[in-house]
């Protein structure tokens, strides 16, 4: 008892940081009254809290309605946290008569993956949804429990899900916050952004055990694409196949580094019978190998993990389907928004929901939508630096059409000027891309680089980053190190212009032409880059734009390219939003 006093103690320590003592003693007692089955006394209350080295709060009026609206979650939270049973109070002669004489349990069984076909999920305390009383602008809690496909309950957590909410007539959409318990539970959080009729899907993406050998087995392996180099010196070419690899053994291989963006990871190539290694002129990745590596590297014990029947299905009682009334008048005020900026916390439930097909609204902070005036005062006197892969050079076509500007370079090279109000905006291609195009070696920049040769003159850029989807291929710990020295180059830049602007875009999910895709190019590890960029990059002062639901969510198809006039523009946006 003692031991779960201690624990009650600090949870609700937390629980008067966040909202107050008030709502903290509410949660005491809620606790107490589950963990020891006896009711919400307030002496008994009050001697656990007195007792207790940790803090003391005091006994407010009205504590039972605030404590059946905030704190009932969270003592709900923290029984399922720490798996505390309620107190048995049967007498020691009752459980030595009902206990088994054995010292185990013995019987024939087996206990598969998470199945799409048995697993369940339904509203929060309800099987029925018209029994619900659900409202616009409040949070929609739904339940997964998962099974495997002979019916057994799961215990165990891991598994990765897709859910969605829509109303297909209406053209509205959002996507929900997934919360693993651990146990074979699920949460999944949606904001209400509508009143009417709604679906509620919830899709199997990858099971537990898919995700955990791509995470410890797959993406620790080194070689994973190669690409074409071509070797040259005017008169004679050579080729040979190039890789990356970060400390593993090699020999005689023609390395190509550079410390201050790679750290200890190499881009190399076979030596070139007649040629020299700075002679190398041309790469070009092959796409066909990501496949082909992916399925050598798979065991032939491990192919039923990403069989047809556990990648990204519909759960068995998809859709259920809701009704949303209008806003409660008697319902607490609806949360105000922070203003878009540096280091905002995830949001708990939805990140936003689309209105329609064109229009999104954010649920993360004060966003809003740019006319072309609009646009061109926010970037007056501003210079935009776009490092990254291809859905940056996206954002930069939609800065080109909003401002009515031609196109000037190529695919991995781009700028727009506006003389006249002081507005540049440049495209530049992140080195060692992957793509079906030529790319001359040695005239690659990598964005720590580009980063470095902003000086304190040009303290009046902004600079966007979007670093991803060509790295899903590369080792975690070569990703983390590229990610760790931009964000040394960037605090060096925060040093010389303590108050530029810096955004870090995340990515979404995308298309899966091919099985072997669901491997090398895992929506989960799309998922975990973003969790790593917004860990690695906490704290810098940098505004971290997430648009993972916002393309979940949409009625397009999930694709790297996601439609330019509708998602991209509303990214754009978003974008804006943080930045003037």
């Amino acid at each position: 008892m003692v031991k779960h006093q201690n624990l009650i103690s600090r949870r609700c320590y937390l629980c008067l940081l966040s909202v107050g003592s008030m709502a903290a003693f509410g949660l005491l007692v809620l606790i107490y009254s589950n963990v020891y089955n006896e009711p919400p006394l307030l002496q008994k209350a009050f001697a656990l809290v007195t007792d207790s080295p940790v803090f003391t709060v005091q006994h407010f009026q009205n504590m039972d309605t605030l404590s059946e609206r905030i704190c009932r979650p969270a003592a709900e939270q923290l029984t399922r946290e720490f798996y505390i049973k309620p107190h048995d109070n049967s007498t020691h002669a009752q459980i030595r008569k009902n206990r088994n004489p054995q010292p185990f349990t013995s019987m024939q069984g087996s206990l598969e993956m998470t199945s799409s076909k048995t697993s369940k999920f339904s509203l929060s305390g309800s099987e029925s949804a018209e029994h619900q009383n659900i409202h616009q602008g409040e949070n929609i809690h739904v339940e997964i429990q998962t099974y495997d496909q002979k019916g057994r309950k799961r215990a165990i957590g891991g598994d990765f899900f897709f859910a969605v909410m829509s109303d297909l007539q209406l053209r509205k959409s959002t996507a929900g916050k997934v919360t693993d318990h651990g146990n074979g539970t699920y949460s999944v959080y949606f904001y209400a952004g509508w009143s009417g009729s709604a679906s509620i899907s919830v899709q199997l993406v990858h099971p537990r055990e898919a995700v955990l050998w791509i995470r410890k087995v797959f993406r620790n392996i080194e070689r994973r694409i190669d690409w074409l180099g071509r070797f040259g010196n005017g008169t004679y070419t050579e080729e040979s196949k190039c890789y990356v690899s970060e400390g593993n053994f090699w020999k005689n291989k023609c390395e190509y580094g550079n410390e201050k963006a790679l750290g200890n990871t190499m881009f190399l190539c076979e030596k070139p019978k007649f040629l020299a290694c700075q002679q190398l002129a041309i790469t070009r990745s092959q796409g066909q190998t990501l496949d082909s590596y992916a399925k050598a590297y798979l065991p032939a014990e491990k192919e039923v993990f990403f069989h047809s029947e556990y990648l990204v299905q519909f759960l068995s009682r998809d859709p259920l389907q809701i009704t949303i009334k209008g806003h409660n008048s008697s319902h607490i005020a609806e949360d105000v928004l922070p203003s878009c900026g540096a280091d905002l916390p995830v949001a708990s439930s939805s990140d936003g929901f689309w209105e329609n097909d064109t229009t999104w609204t954010s649920r993360v902070c004060k966003a809003r939508h740019w006319s072309p005036d609009e646009v061109r005062t926010c970037l007056r006197e501003k210079s935009v630096y776009f490092l990254g892969d291809s859905t940056l050079r996206q954002w930069h076509d939609v800065f080109r059409k909003i401002l009515g500007q031609p196109l000037k370079g190529d695919r991995l090279h781009r700028n727009l000027e506006i003389p006249s109000q002081n507005i540049s905006a440049t495209f530049i291609f992140h080195a060692i891309l992957i793509g079906s195009v030529d790319v001359h070696f040695w005239s690659q920049k990598f964005e720590s680089d580009i980063v470095d040769d902003i000086t304190e003159k040009q303290c009046n850029s902004v600079i966007v980053l979007s670093l991803t989807y060509h790295f899903a291929s590369w080792t975690t710990a070569s990703y983390v190190e590229r990610l760790l020295h931009v964000r040394q180059a960037l605090h060096r830049l925060k040093v010389r212009c303590p108050d530029i602007v810096i955004v870090i875009k995340g990515s979404h999910p995308r298309e899966h032409h091919t099985s072997m895709s669901y491997i090398h190019s895992s929506d989960w590890i799309l998922f975990d880059m973003n969790n790593m960029s917004r860990k690695i990059f906490h704290g810098l002062g940098i505004r971290f734009i997430d648009v993972y639901d916002m393309s979940l969510s949409h009625f397009a198809a999930n694709s790297v390219h996601m439609p330019l006039g509708t998602v991209m523009r509303q990214q754009v946006d978003l974008f804006l939003s943080y930045v003037c």
